[in-house]
């Protein structure tokens, strides 16, 4: 029985012409010279000159969420721009730190998120330099996670973008970015 919290639908299997249909149509799609598969390889992309694949940047990559899943806080592979988009679901917040505040970010980290790694490090002799390359390093392995809050209790204003479905978001170089379900 439908209610305002759930509505019941029946199962109905495709049949065997909707399945030829989608098949066709997907071949079709993946030899069009806009196709994510291919773009990369046409002449007059300087993605064919890399050797062997990239993913994410010479082919793309689908990421699956679910109820309270979340990414850590990450910047695109070699900095580029990343582009994203939301085919269904539940909306995304997107949480970023523009290129601008980058090093202010990475020192929130250092000082709030690091702090035990940062403290034995200097007391073995690391200089400054060889901790805040450490920091930076962690940082790229999109294994840092911690509340936005962090950064507005440091004083650092973030944008927060709401992806929906079919919207785009599109990130900058270099820009630092959470990305959440509600």
């Amino acid at each position: 029985m439908p209610s305002k919290f759930a509505k019941v639908q029946t199962y109905k299997p495709p049949v065997w012409q909707d399945c030829k249909r989608l098949l066709l149509m997907h071949v079709v799609l993946l030899k069009h010279h806009m196709s994510l598969q291919v773009l990369p390889h046409v002449a007059q992309s300087t993605l064919r000159l890399l050797r062997g694949d990239a993913p994410g940047v010479s082919s793309p990559m689908l990421y699956i969420g679910m109820l309270f899943a979340t990414f850590a806080w990450h910047v695109e592979d070699h900095y580029l721009y990343s582009i994203n988009y939301q085919h269904l679901g539940a909306a995304k917040t997107w949480y970023g730190v523009p290129a601008s505040d980058a090093d202010a970010f990475e020192e929130v980290a250092r000082k709030h998120v690091y702090t035990e790694a940062v403290a034995a490090a200097l007391a073995e002799g690391k200089s400054e330099a060889e901790v805040a390359a450490a920091v930076h390093a962690a940082l790229l392995g999109k294994t840092t996670m911690f509340t936005p809050k962090l950064l507005t209790d440091n004083g650092m204003p973030f944008p927060l973008l709401t992806g929906a479905v079919n919207s785009w978001i599109l990130h900058n170089t270099h820009s630092h970015r959470l990305v959440g379900w509600p």
